[in-house]
């Protein structure tokens, strides 16, 4: 069975490019900055101009050239199993391959000093859940298309702006909730029984 890499790139760089074209800038954020942040590895395949919204056009030059390089994948397997069905292992294993590097990248697995095995396989699992939550999350932002406005690390932050005080007197009261945490908190279906329901925006 054949893998067309070269398929897999333009589809992968057609998909960031569309999620581009739709990115609102806001005042505080810088265009290059985010044109680099969706686009990733595909950021030198690309021309771009920002005049309120993106306007991008593919290098289709430097496109072909690295398409060329790409070959093509072929994967063998023995079992009476369906061409298909392997595919979709084959793909599952590259998932789990960059859940791996993401929990490398962002949860800050570096290498650790501890005192026991019993310490090193606790932060192991605690790790482990952490990756579990983030790609949990990133699918239901990716389903609610949260992912057009927002990187994982953005959404969160926007959400750590919201604060539970407690009164001298015991009362507990929430900081004003914003428009854009309505939403977030609104698509991702979060039950915060002291967020107002309608708050002044």
């Amino acid at each position: 069975m054949i893998d067309h890499s070269p398929n897999r790139v333009y589809l992968s760089l057609e998909e960031r490019i569309q999620r581009l074209r739709e990115n609102k800038v806001w005042r505080y954020e810088n265009p290059k900055e985010i044109a680099k942040e969706i686009m990733g590895e595909y950021y030198n395949y690309i021309m771009w101009e920002y005049d309120g919204s993106f306007k991008v056009w593919p290098r289709e030059n430097a496109i072909s050239q690295w398409v060329n390089r790409c070959g093509i994948t072929i994967i063998g397997y023995k079992g009476n199993y369906k061409p298909e069905e392997v595919l979709i292992w084959y793909r599952e294993r590259d998932s789990i391959e960059k859940m791996f590097l993401s929990l490398k990248s962002y949860l800050g697995s570096k290498p650790l000093r501890v005192q026991s095995i019993e310490t090193l396989n606790a932060l192991f699992f605690i790790n482990f859940i952490a990756l579990i939550l983030r790609h949990r999350l990133l699918k239901i932002m990716l389903e609610k298309e949260l992912l057009k406005k927002y990187s994982l690390e953005k959404l969160m932050l926007e959400l750590g702006k919201i604060r539970k005080i407690i009164l001298v007197n015991g009362k507990e009261v929430v900081s004003e909730i914003t428009k854009k945490q309505r939403e977030i908190i609104e698509k991702l279906n979060l039950d915060i029984e002291y967020v107002p329901k309608n708050p002044r925006v």
